[in-house]
């Protein structure tokens, strides 16, 4: 459904469609040159055009060193007023927060672990930190787990409850008193979930825009990177992951979110 939320992407397709128009225009001229026609006034009429087609299509822009300088100074006297507190959003595990500082704005983090080393609860125990403790709004985009998994994973990461006693339905009433302490603690919890399997990358983008545009989200994580659908699947599937993972990247600066993708590595990796 159109929205102000995927105007970024409206504007993407505005300048492709524009870009090919153009080219159409250049190619016709050129295809259309006499052989009483000069072809250095052709050359330089298209070199022209393309130039200036280049020039306004380009999605930066060339600043001189010496205009960055004052948003470095004001990000650096910002750290230092936190007198060590880290400048990112904290992920709940100390260890992880002093190697990368949190995370931080802009910044594309993998947790790779191989199938069932716990990718999956780690990055669900993250989410709950940011959103319940950290109070930050806190978006998930799911291509595997299911949403009652991820509400499972949830209740037995803030309940301290065996996650097999969630699934079996063997409870005590002390557990139960824990779930409902937990329910009324996420009841307003800014986190939201976004479950889709065989989810494109360009419905993963359309999704983060709507969630940082409506629900204000800080950060975002995407489980998991090898099962996100590429549009192009005639390539090798190690091309698409690699051009997911760019996606991803490129989606984390336009958005000024840190995006955290979970991938899974091959078993094989056990024995390099």
């Amino acid at each position: 459904v159109p929205s102000s939320a995927n105007w970024k992407f409206y504007e993407g397709q505005i300048v492709i469609a524009f870009q090919r128009s153009e080219l159409r225009r250049i190619g016709a001229m050129l295809s259309g040159i006499q052989d009483s026609d000069s072809a250095a006034e052709y050359i330089e009429r298209a070199e022209k055009d393309l130039f200036a087609l280049s020039t306004n299509c380009k999605s930066g822009e060339i600043k001189q060193l010496a205009e960055l300088v004052p948003n470095f100074l004001k990000q650096t006297e910002e750290r230092y007023k936190l007198k060590g507190k880290i400048p990112g959003i904290s992920t709940g595990v100390h260890g992880i927060d002093t190697l990368i500082g949190g995370l931080q704005e802009s910044r594309y983090v993998v947790i790779g672990a191989r199938p069932s080393d716990g990718k999956s609860a780690l990055a669900v125990n993250m989410l709950c930190h940011i959103g319940l403790h950290e109070g930050e709004s806190v978006g998930l985009i799911s291509a595997e787990s299911s949403n009652n998994e991820i509400v499972s994973r949830v209740f037995a990461s803030e309940g301290r409850i065996n996650g097999m006693k969630l699934s079996t339905g063997i409870l005590s009433s002390t557990d139960f008193g824990q779930l409902l302490e937990v329910g009324e603690r996420i009841a307003q919890a800014p986190i939201y979930i976004y479950d889709a399997p065989n989810i494109r990358m360009g419905e993963l983008k359309s999704v983060a825009r709507q969630m940082v545009a409506g629900f204000k989200v800080r950060a975002l994580f995407v489980d998991y990177v090898q099962i996100i659908q590429w549009e192009n699947q005639s390539l090798p599937h190690h091309e698409q992951v690699a051009n997911v993972s760019m996606s991803l990247k490129a989606l984390a600066r336009e958005l000024r979110i840190p995006i955290v993708g979970l991938s899974q590595l091959k078993r094989d990796s056990e024995g390099r």
